[in-house]
């Protein structure tokens, strides 16, 4: 006669099933934070190009009226801006109302620098490691402690 294993109790299984259900809860108690921080950061990161533009929108709205100054020049009013720096990136500005986003850096540390594309005025810059979506990036990814989260969320998602 054929039995099926969840007719069978659990105390006539053996201990080694026992072993292997109790660490399978173990794992699953361990995971869970995990799974669900992973869900939140990795929703919220889904809509970065939204929320960035959201958040960059006063530098989307400016007025020009007239022509423009040449990227070289902008980027070099970002220099002036932010001493002892270097080019890492120039962003072509959205619209034709945007500013130039320039991202300059000095060793690991980048700014972005929001110049407005006439008048070359410095309209604002904030440290790219600061900037809301980049530390849900971090949050997602290392969950703020570099290599170890890495590693820690690598695991539970193994």
């Amino acid at each position: 006669m054929k039995t099926d294993s969840a007719t069978i109790p659990l105390s006539a299984r053996g201990p080694r099933y026992r072993m292997i259900w109790r660490w399978h809860f173990y794992a699953g108690l361990f995971c869970m934070p995990f799974v669900l921080w992973l869900a939140s950061t990795g929703s919220i990161y889904l809509f970065k190009p939204q929320i960035d533009h959201w958040l960059e929108r006063p530098y989307d709205r400016l007025t020009i009226n007239g022509p423009l100054a040449t990227p070289s020049a902008q980027v070099a009013a970002a220099l002036a801006s932010e001493p002892g720096t270097v080019l890492n990136a120039y962003e072509l500005p959205r619209t034709a109302h945007s500013a130039a986003r320039v991202l300059v850096g000095q060793g690991s540390a980048v700014h972005r620098v929001y110049v407005h594309p006439q008048t070359l005025q410095v309209l604002g810059a904030v440290d790219e490691d600061r900037r809301f979506t980049r530390m849900i990036f971090r949050l997602h990814g290392e969950l703020l402690l570099g290599r170890g989260g890495s590693m820690l969320v690598e695991l539970a998602a193994s």
